[in-house]
């Protein structure tokens, strides 16, 4: 590394605060890096596994971190947080697209935006959900073969919304090759008898995920009302893009919450609702903690903190 050079230091690797800071030396003799830190003003001598190249300022903000030069953890997080701070919550990398939750609303899913994306190859506009949603249905236009998308996180990543999304831009991508002719339909091709029941059946596609929601949603520390399960969903589309049908193959509940759950967390709604009815022993069965063992006394209503639960709104 030349003198002066802008890296990222960590002065302890078992915290990964990676901090921007500037080569001062090299010494060869101890192998080490001496480091001057931007935000202290401090100098540090660490080891060369503790000081990171960074990228250039014009890569500060690129939307596909696989062009990045240096691809290191500190690089990677700098960019996404650039990016986030100015609104952009999606950056691709390569076909995968990663996903910030703004915890605010953004004018991002209207009709306009989701026009924009129709038949756009992956990069040509900002990344986008309705960019990956239209790659997999080009694909499976185009290639007859099926498509897969995946979405996973960690507990208030917005796995859901992103899921609703997806959805929205197939129905949408599919109403479009109704009305353009391009869907067989039960009415024929764009007969108003196909459309209205390609209607019906994309409405009940998009409204089955508040059900399995009400079944397995619940509140974790992170997030109030998060889904506590794994589903598989399959959409079926006919020979001219139209949706044909739609099935949850797979429901992976997580079932161990309906006996224990972490301190500060609450059991899935349908049970926390259902043990409010159940007799006295039973009745804070929806909250951490209340599990009744051998010996320990119950906790009255009183003691127990009010729920801000919707499901349990009068």
């Amino acid at each position: 590394m030349a003198s002066s050079e802008a890296v990222w230091a960590c002065l302890d690797p078992s915290t990964d605060d990676w901090q921007p800071a500037s080569v001062v030396a090299r010494h060869g003799s101890t192998n080490t890096v001496e480091v001057l830190f931007d935000s202290s003003g401090a100098r540090h001598m660490l080891p060369p596994a503790q000081v990171l190249p960074q990228n250039g300022p014009e890569q500060d903000r690129t939307p596909d971190l696989a062009q990045l030069v240096h691809l290191s953890e500190p690089c990677l997080l700098h960019t996404l947080g650039c990016r986030y701070s100015e609104g952009a919550i999606y950056t691709y990398t390569g076909t995968i697209l990663i996903a910030l939750n703004p915890w605010r609303e953004l004018s991002l899913y209207s009709e306009e935006q989701l026009a924009c994306y129709r038949d756009q190859p992956l990069g040509a506009l900002p990344p986008h959900l309705f960019a990956i949603a239209d790659l997999a249905y080009t694909g499976m236009r185009q290639e007859r073969d099926d498509q897969t998308i995946l979405v996973s996180g960690e507990s208030g990543a917005g796995k859901t919304e992103s899921t609703r999304r997806l959805l929205e831009y197939l129905v949408a991508a599919s109403s479009r090759q109704l009305a353009a002719g391009g869907g067989g339909g039960s009415g024929g091709s764009g007969g108003g008898g196909g459309l209205a029941a390609a209607g019906h059946l994309q409405r009940k596609l998009l409204q089955a995920n508040p059900l399995l929601e009400t079944l397995g949603n619940a509140k974790t520390l992170r997030n109030d009302n998060s889904s506590r399960f794994g589903k598989f969903i399959q959409v079926y589309f006919d020979a001219g893009g139209g949706i044909a049908g739609g099935a949850v193959r797979t429901y992976l509940l997580e079932k161990s919450r309906v006996v224990q759950q972490a301190k500060g967390e609450r059991n899935c709604r349908t049970v926390r609702a259902s043990s409010r009815r159940c007799q006295p022993a039973l009745a804070f069965a929806g909250s951490s903690d209340c599990i009744r063992r051998p010996g320990a006394a119950l906790r009255s209503p009183e003691e127990r903190p009010i729920s801000s639960d919707p499901i349990e709104r009068p």
